[in-house]
């Protein structure tokens, strides 16, 4: 199994709900959400909705124009 050390990266206007685990070298983009109890191990991109476990996007917060 292989360890890193990395930062976790939390941008503005982020929700993240409780007993979530973000793993090391996440980047959570502006607006996104992560729902309870999710486990996410890849970046999240801005304005998306991540819930499960791996989380995937289920959603979006607002369209890009």
């Amino acid at each position: 199994m292989v360890y890193r050390n990395a930062p976790i990266v939390i941008e503005d206007g982020v929700w993240i709900g409780a007993h979530t685990f973000v793993a090391p070298g996440v980047v959570v983009g502006v607006d996104a959400v992560v729902a309870a109890g999710s486990v996410l191990v890849s970046d999240a991109t801005p304005g998306s909705v991540y819930s499960g476990n791996p989380a995937k996007e289920v959603g979006r917060r607002w369209r890009e124009v």
